[in-house]
């Protein structure tokens, strides 16, 4: 029997389970360095999208955006309620339409806007123009009440997931596959937000299951290798860093088509993992000089198993069986290497091996007796190498000490072909 290709995208929605509190955040924040705090005053900057100005010295002063005349190229006025302004005087143009709607807010296009050249800065009404040329960005936005309403009420978490951004925006922890920020702003009454560069590309789910742009297209195996290789290289750096994805997905993968690079996005559901002797991880250890001594490898065995960690948070076609069983003890860096497999699975052929990672999936009853290969054999996939559907099979392994690392995958003979 032939199972048809997933072609529709996957809606699967986030299960809400209570967040870690932010008492439990700070605690275990120190290993990340003393400017990595989770507080207002270092893990987001002062801003101000209304006519208000800012009240915390510590930020410097702000132009008062009373006195501020905005307009696009074209000559159209924005709105002074559509900016959003930084500490460092940056200011963002909020006037376009959300990209995305999101849990806590929404995404979307923004660009920087700068001094017209017609415009002295002294004057009492002060003109900015929009300028393409600083580049594309992509602004993130969490709005104040919902962030009240749900931030405790759902393991997605915008401030660690700020906090990773930060980690990552300093220079000696950048990644070209890891997405990091450019500025971070908090406005007067609130509301977060999040500035990003732009990246010219789709999501890899929405490459395998087509959009309006064009059709379903799964990716050859020499994509699919390139894409399994970015994104460990990504979440490598970002284990080193002590943090486990734990949402890792084909959403939360970016193809940059200018680049021509995968970025990993989306650290909402990241959990800080507990070093095994609570020593410090990273002290500004550059990527490359790490790469130079030692091959990514699997971190985990560095970090401790954890007991509380909140059940059924993920995607439902890529959370790991030990959260659909609620065992006991879960290793959130191994449940990353369980969705890496899923994505490979769903990248080069389209079907997701399992709906759930439940006894009662009768897919599922097939991994748990190591017969992938011949499921998707079953389903009518043929032309894959065995090589290939060799590592499918070996990182949907159920029992999480049984997956590869990521040093072993990157070994493995289908990915050094």
């Amino acid at each position: 029997m032939k199972r048809k290709f997933c072609v529709k995208p996957v809606t699967d929605k986030h299960i809400n389970m209570p967040a870690p509190a932010l008492s439990q955040l700070k605690e275990s924040s120190h290993t990340c360095g003393s400017q990595f705090q989770f507080d207002d005053k270092n893990i987001v900057y002062q801003c101000s999208p209304s006519v208000h100005t800012t009240t915390k010295p510590s930020f410097g002063q702000h132009c008062a955006l009373s006195k501020v005349k905005v307009s696009t190229e074209s000559g159209a006025s924005i709105p002074k309620s559509a900016l959003v302004v930084t500490s460092s005087g940056n200011i963002y143009d909020m006037s376009s339409k959300p990209l995305k709607e999101t849990l806590y807010g929404g995404i979307m296009r923004s660009t920087r806007l700068v001094l017209a050249p017609s415009s002295p800065s002294s004057t009492s009404a002060t003109e900015y123009i929009s300028d393409p040329s600083l580049g594309k960005f992509v602004v993130k936005f969490y709005t104040a009440k919902k962030l009240q309403q749900r931030r405790h009420q759902t393991f997605e978490d915008p401030m660690m997931e700020a906090a990773i951004l930060q980690l990552l925006h300093d220079p000696s922890r950048k990644h070209m596959n890891l997405i990091d920020c450019v500025e971070y702003c908090q406005d007067d009454n609130g509301n977060l937000y999040i500035v990003m560069d732009y990246i010219d590309g789709k999501e890899v789910n929405d490459i395998i299951t087509g959009d309006s742009d064009q059709p379903p297209q799964i990716l050859s195996e020499k994509d699919a290798k390139k894409m399994l290789r970015q994104a460990i290289e990504g979440l490598s750096w970002l284990h080193y860093c002590g943090y486990a994805h734990c949402d890792m997905s084909l959403e939360n993968l970016m193809y940059d088509k200018v680049n021509d690079r995968y970025i990993i996005i989306d650290y909402g559901m990241a959990y800080r993992c507990a070093r095994h002797n609570q020593s410090s991880v990273v002290k500004g250890v550059k990527y490359q000089e790490m790469v130079k001594d030692m091959q990514p490898i699997s971190y985990s065995q560095y970090y401790c198993w954890v007991s509380s960690y909140p059940r059924y948070c993920g995607k439902h076609f890529y959370m790991a069986p030990e959260l659909w069983s609620q065992q006991e003890l879960i290793h959130p860096m191994l449940l990353d290497m369980w969705a890496l497999g899923v994505m490979l699975c769903i990248a080069v052929t389209g079907i997701p091996p399992c709906e759930r990672a439940i006894v009662g999936d009768n897919c599922f009853k097939c991994i748990e007796a190591d017969q992938v290969i011949d499921m998707y054999r079953h389903f009518g996939v043929t032309t894959l190498s065995p090589e290939c559907m060799d590592l499918m099979a070996r990182l949907l392994k159920v029992n999480p000490l049984d997956r590869p690392s990521l040093e072993e995958v990157l070994a493995h003979p289908w990915m050094s072909e």
